[in-house]
């Protein structure tokens, strides 16, 4: 009788184990919704996608983050929205959030038009650099999510997208991000990390 429960046991145990093999798998799985013709060249030093993570198209809101979330996807090996070094590669792409640095690449290299898309309020962003001015992208106005609710603000009115940069605020874990409403946009000084904000992703160049 010892024997049998022995058995049953080390079963169990070993069944534990794959699970988390499989959790630990999964949870490095990131959801992106983005081809290779997905991604814009605005002649920055990095592309960035046409549309916000987990949309069907640029007026849409698509899924508000936490700063530190894990986004995933079956297949698809993952990244954190708080590290510009976790990244996905996916046909040939590299994706990933975009660093405090290259929000302001693009504030500074692109001009910036109060617009509408779809009946959506938000930015016209188009490339100023030379070869590249006929290229823009959208940033719909979607609002954001305030300290883990379900409700979402300002919609119509602002929108807040997390960088993978880090704040140095030190009251509490902060996130650095990129806000914007029709009479400004800016990186601001920190966000609390348990806000939801939009994601839009940026693509590296392939080297040659």
């Amino acid at each position: 009788m010892r024997t049998k429960y022995s058995w049953t046991w080390l079963i169990l145990v070993m069944c534990m184990i794959v699970s988390c093999e499989d959790e630990a798998v999964e949870d490095r799985k990131v959801v992106t919704g983005l081809s290779e013709t997905d991604f814009v060249h605005l002649g920055l030093s990095v592309c960035w996608a046409s549309k916000n993570y987990n949309s069907a198209s640029p007026s849409e809101a698509g899924s508000y983050c936490q700063f530190g979330d894990t986004v995933r996807e079956e297949g698809v090996v993952g990244i954190s929205v708080s590290s510009a070094t976790e990244k996905v590669v996916q046909e040939s792409v590299v994706k990933r959030v975009p660093t405090q640095a290259e929000w302001e690449e693009l504030i500074k290299k692109c001009n910036w038009e109060w617009a509408e898309l779809n009946g959506v309020k938000g930015y016209k962003v188009t490339s100023k650099v030379d070869s590249c001015m006929s290229q823009s992208i959208f940033l719909p106005a979607v609002g954001c999510v305030h300290k883990g609710g379900n409700a979402v603000f300002n919609v119509a009115v602002s929108g807040c997208y997390w960088s993978s940069t880090e704040s140095p605020i030190q009251k509490e874990k902060c996130g650095r991000q990129f806000y914007f409403d029709e009479d400004s946009y800016y990186v601001g000084l920190g966000f609390g990390v348990s806000n939801g904000c939009s994601l839009r992703l940026v693509c590296e160049k392939k080297a040659e």
